[in-house]
């Protein structure tokens, strides 16, 4: 039943979301069209819906409030980590992916669009981890933290219902 499942989720992703870019996360799965959608790139380009989360007023007040009057909006995602399948996300930092600098004048904004928990594998960070500064990535079967830059022995799980949002430095390991 639960490869019935999938086929059928997959099929329903792919008429819903025609206009997304999807991309796997497997290795080599930037070359090949996704078998499932793990990342939704630009989704605010796809759906009127994603967009109007990015522009609502509450949050460019919060972002205003962090970083000052006019943020720059420098790009979008929708992660879709379904229990059980998928691959778990190493530690990283966002500044790793995102190329401005400074690395400190940007946030992270995340949009939990289902409830969150560790019985789901909730994010989990390392509180005042941004204030090390940035560390270096390497490329294993993802970009993580070089092992040993960081002990993630204290990380906090963040735990958010859906609708909750989370603001974070792109500095913030998790």
């Amino acid at each position: 039943a639960s490869r019935w499942h999938s086929m059928l989720l997959h099929e329903v992703l792919r008429k819903r979301l025609a206009g997304f870019q999807l991309r796997g996360n497997a290795p080599g799965a930037k070359d090949r069209p996704a078998t499932r959608a793990e990342k939704i790139g630009h989704a605010t380009r796809g759906h009127p819906r994603f967009r109007a989360l990015c522009e609502d007023p509450r949050l460019i007040r919060m972002l205003e409030a962090l970083i000052g009057p006019n943020p720059i909006w420098y790009g979008d995602m929708a992660l879709c980590k379904p229990p059980r399948i998928g691959t778990d996300k190493p530690w990283h930092q966002d500044s790793a992916y995102f190329p401005y600098e400074p690395f400190g004048h940007g946030v992270g904004v995340w949009i939990a669009l289902d409830d969150a928990a560790v019985a789901n594998g909730c994010m989990q960070v390392l509180r005042g981890g941004h204030k090390l500064g940035p560390k270096r990535h390497v490329h294993l079967t993802d970009c993580t933290i070089e092992p040993g830059r960081v002990d993630v022995g204290g990380a906090e799980p963040i735990e958010m219902e859906a609708g909750g949002i989370l603001l974070f430095s792109p500095l913030l390991p998790h």
